[in-house]
């Protein structure tokens, strides 16, 4: 313990007992005098106890300089081994991202219903649950998950004019049916009203209504967690769920067949994107 603290041992609760218990270790970063044995001397005979001196050397490091650096944002290293480091920029990144989510969580509240708000939590439950099973950034899950359905309560002819105004390519299918511009449109949403610039949670959002042959593992998390969460009661929906926690690939599959079953029941048309996304599923080998 550092020399300053063990002066105060006096203060301590039972100190006899624990001088009979352990042998104290007593460091010091400055320069080592006699009045300063002296002292620990006198400690250790006032408790009939031991203290051993440990000269170390005199390194300028602070632990307020240290917080201070990281609040400023800038570099530690050197200062505390890497595994502390690591541990820190973990704990620093958690916190970041569970403010970031409980600012959107408020705006989503006034940007969604009830029931889209609800089930936009849901899906962050499935999701986490889903993204558990892969090496898989879990707190960019989250924001793509509660982010995945921020424009789904536009009309149509707002979708179309956000389209049109983000730049988005509306082709024949999403002219005839523009809810599922839902999915771009909230991409963009989240980039320039929620202010997430990040690729991953981007293109989660994008085609998370469609699919998309090469979707990435975190895309294909948001895609199935937005099909079984909990709020879902289709036929068949808990086969999906079970089947998502056994086999995740065949249970995309079993998602996408069943979004082909509802659209052709209803006589509407298919977009392109979820064909090639279920060529692609099995040509990897979901079935």
């Amino acid at each position: 313990m550092g020399y300053d603290a063990f002066l105060e041992i006096d203060s301590w609760k039972n100190v006899k007992e624990v001088f009979k218990m352990a042998q104290f270790v007593v460091v010091n970063r400055n320069v080592e005098s006699r009045e300063m044995l002296k002292l620990i001397e006198e400690k250790c005979n006032k408790f009939d106890g031991e203290a051993i001196y440990l000269k170390v050397p005199n390194i300028e490091i602070s632990s307020t300089e240290i917080r201070k650096r990281i609040n400023e944002g800038k570099s530690i290293k050197y200062l505390l081994p890497d595994k502390v480091i690591d541990y820190i920029q973990k704990m620093t990144y958690i916190e970041e991202i569970d403010n970031m989510i409980h600012k959107i969580e408020q705006k989503l509240k006034e940007m969604l219903d009830e029931k889209r708000y609800i089930h936009s939590k849901n899906v962050l439950k499935a999701a986490i649950e889903l993204g558990k099973n892969f090496n898989v950034d879990l707190e960019k899950i989250k924001i793509a998950a509660l982010l995945h359905d921020c424009a789904k309560n536009l009309r149509d002819d707002e979708l179309l004019i956000k389209a049109y105004k983000y730049g988005i390519i509306v082709d024949e299918i999403q002219k005839i049916q523009p809810f599922l511009l839902h999915g771009p449109v909230g991409a963009y949403l989240s980039k320039f009203e929620f202010g997430i610039d990040d690729e991953d949670v981007f293109n989660a959002i994008y085609y998370h209504t469609t699919g998309r042959k090469d979707m990435t593992t975190f895309e294909e998390i948001i895609y199935l967690a937005d099909f079984i969460s909990i709020d879902r009661n289709f036929e068949g929906v808990e086969e999906i769920r079970k089947k998502a926690f056994e086999n995740f690939e065949e249970a995309l599959l079993m998602s996408c067949n069943s979004t082909l079953t509802y659209v052709i029941n209803r006589n509407l048309p298919i977009h392109p994107l979820t064909i090639e996304f279920r060529n692609w599923l099995l040509m990897k080998g979901g079935k």
